[in-house]
């Protein structure tokens, strides 16, 4: 089982450095992405009842980080969400 993980997480790796990563960091080995992307500082904190983790990330990559975190995490306005109800729609 622990084989079949470690073979999951490396695939993953692997795929992230494919679709995300610009064309001049397509050569990096496993050992740079997870110094790069992985292992990260990062400082907990806690403001209004909640925690909250900030990433101190290179200048260098501040836009990439950006960009991913728009795209996972799109941000709500005031209010509810809109319902998404697909039977509807169509």
């Amino acid at each position: 089982m622990f084989y079949a993980l470690a073979m999951l997480a490396y695939n993953l790796l692997q795929a992230i450095k494919l679709l995300e990563l610009p064309d001049d960091c397509q050569g990096w080995r496993l050992k740079t992405l997870l110094a790069k992307l992985l292992m990260l500082p990062v400082r907990m904190g806690r403001r209004s009842r909640q925690a909250v983790a900030r990433l101190l990330v290179p200048a260098a990559w501040l836009a990439w980080w950006q960009q991913l975190v728009e795209r996972l995490w799109p941000r709500w306005g005031v209010g509810r969400p809109p319902l998404v109800q697909p039977w509807l729609s169509g």
